[in-house]
């Protein structure tokens, strides 16, 4: 039980503000989600000029279209890779090995921009013949000269760097389309048509938190004037009997106090608190 009003007053602020808090934090974590997707053209140029939670709310349905339709380009990008499984015996980039050494050669012309199938075996051929050169004559490298004298091992290693980098691609498609997924779904809580969005539900514990407040503080005012307040609930009655029953005053207080909130909603205390400093006034 508070000791006085002002520590109910402050409780019903603090749960409020950390209500408001923690809807912030929601906004401003959504919002900086969206501005990663941003970067890949997906949210409408309306919110980019305006990257504020309102406007969010007001373009709700036209963000939620360009996230369905840049979730569809994924999905037709990924399944346009078709992605073979790998084998787990060719030759990796982690291998060191020459022909590992040639994959990671490879892999890296690719993520550079290069996906020329002729133009990557080319420089591959001349990357081999200058490691023939610099590496080729040590122990465990020997590799290299027969490379040199296999151009359709070569081509084999282009094909294996093509597959691994369409491997890492299709999971990095992956992994974006299960965030931008995530985030379309999370923008349903912050929709205003939504009947559990996020502002409803958190509203709906404010009036909870604001109850309580009520009732707490008007428990308060009939602790400290009894016979005062009671006057103001209707078919409110002491009777001599329930008197006897307790063993002391308070505890009887205690009793007729939760008996007459027990009675009310807080439309009902909200009258009263009313008529008593209208009246007082």
């Amino acid at each position: 039980m508070s000791n006085n009003l002002q520590d109910i007053r402050d409780k019903y602020f603090h749960d409020v503000t950390y209500i408001k808090d923690y809807v912030q934090y929601l906004e401003n974590h959504f919002l900086a989600s969206l501005r990663i997707i941003e970067n890949l053209d997906v949210v409408t140029p309306t919110f980019s000029a305006n990257p504020r939670i309102i406007n969010l709310c007001n373009n709700n349905a036209i963000i939620q279209g360009e996230m369905v339709r840049y979730l569809q380009n994924l999905w037709e990008e990924m399944r346009l890779l078709n992605v073979k499984e790998k084998d787990p015996n060719e030759p990796s980039e982690e291998d060191p090995t020459p022909e590992g050494d040639v994959v990671f050669y490879l892999l890296t012309e690719i993520q550079k921009g290069e996906t020329d199938p002729l133009k990557l075996f080319k420089n591959a051929e001349i990357q081999i013949e200058a490691m023939c050169m610099v590496k080729g004559d040590q122990e465990g490298f020997e590799g290299y000269h027969f490379l040199c004298d296999d151009p359709s091992r070569i081509r084999v290693l282009v094909d294996i760097a093509i597959e691994e980098f369409k491997r890492r691609k299709h999971k990095s498609l992956n992994a974006e389309s299960s965030y931008v997924g995530m985030s379309a779904k999370s923008l349903e809580l912050f929709d205003p048509s939504n009947q559990i969005n996020l502002y409803k539900q958190n509203f709906i514990q404010v009036m909870a938190y604001f109850d309580s407040c009520i009732f707490d503080m008007v428990r308060f005012c009939m602790r400290q004037g009894f016979f005062e307040w009671l006057a103001y609930f209707e078919n409110a009655s002491i009777r001599t009997h329930d008197m006897a029953a307790c063993s002391t005053f308070d505890s009887f207080k205690t009793i007729q106090i939760e008996t007459a909130l027990k009675k009310c909603y807080v439309k009902d205390l909200l009258n009263i608190l009313h008529s008593k400093f209208a009246g007082s006034s």
